[in-house]
């Protein structure tokens, strides 16, 4: 398999993984529990704010900045395990194929007909990634 054709493969094997590892680190119901509470607490927000009511906007204010800290803390494990896996993958990636260059069938603005391994492995999981989350259901 050549330089390119292996980006392309491990390349969709990352952003898999790292979709799967948030999927299953992350309690999907609680999660979207959290969004709408969090949504509600914006529509409230919204309302208390035209009547310029400002201890009751701080009060809500601080029950929203709870929830939100708790989503934060729902995320934080997957995403740190997400970065140690991408970093390893990216270094990896460069030691295996620091110097080669993928040739495009059509020219693209700022690239031309050709790319290094970094933009070909952007350029492949980002909707690679966007994919696995709609499949999986993370959206």
């Amino acid at each position: 398999m050549q330089g390119f054709e292996f980006i392309l493969v491990f390349s969709i094997g990352i952003s898999f993984l790292i979709v799967l590892i948030y999927r299953l680190m992350t309690d999907m119901d609680e999660l979207k529990e959290i969004k709408q509470k969090l949504n509600e607490y914006k529509k409230k927000l919204s309302e208390v704010q035209k009547k310029n009511d400002m201890k009751e906007y701080n009060s809500l204010f601080n029950e929203m900045m709870k929830i939100n800290s708790k989503q934060f803390k729902m995320n934080i494990k997957p995403m740190f395990i997400s970065l140690i896996i991408a970093l390893l993958s990216l270094s990896y990636l460069k030691s295996q194929y620091d110097n080669v260059l993928v040739n495009l069938p059509v020219s693209l603005p700022l690239f031309g007909n050709d790319m290094g391994w970094l933009w070909w492995y952007i350029l492949i999981s980002i909707p690679a990634t966007m994919f696995f989350r709609k499949m999986l259901s993370l959206d």
